[in-house]
């Protein structure tokens, strides 16, 4: 990952959580502001980060997931990926027409891993996140996790 990009979208769902999945499965490891991970519930409210034996473990109702708002929430993910002081980008690539993503390809900027973060005119959080899944013939192709709905 060496950017991001900002631009515009229209509906949205889950689309952090998605992103860190694929960073994660993609090797970026996770650390104590940027995780996901389950914590076991023994008994009134006893929590135990290693888990239980079987069978409790296997057991959904004693795995309670836990992550930092920088795995799951647009805008904290967007804010501690940009921070050049985390490690992770080094520049911010602005796309708000067709022109843009042309100059953006042809210069190289955008690259596979890179991710998105789409901003709605006039508002400073982002909205809807997603990962550069591939460059083919000077498109930009990108995963997320997006509720789909037709005549939008």
């Amino acid at each position: 990952m060496t950017g991001l990009l900002r631009g515009t979208i229209r509906n949205s769902s889950d689309c952090a959580n998605f992103v860190s999945q694929a960073l994660f499965a993609g090797g970026v490891e996770m650390n104590e502001n940027w995780y996901s991970k389950y914590v076991y519930r023994y008994s009134m409210g006893e929590d135990i980060a290693n888990g239980p034996s079987e069978p409790l473990a296997s057991n959904p109702a004693y795995r309670l997931p836990e992550w930092t708002a920088s795995w799951g929430a647009i805008s904290n993910q967007c804010e501690y990926f940009s921070d050049i002081k985390n490690g992770y980008s080094s520049s911010s690539v602005d796309i708000f027409s067709e022109k843009d993503i042309l100059r953006a390809v042809s210069e190289g900027s955008v690259k596979v891993g890179d991710l998105v973060y789409w901003f709605r005119e006039g508002q400073p959080l982002p909205h809807h996140a997603a990962i550069v899944s591939e460059m083919v013939n000077g498109e930009i192709r990108y995963a997320a996790h997006a509720i789909m709905k037709i005549g939008t």
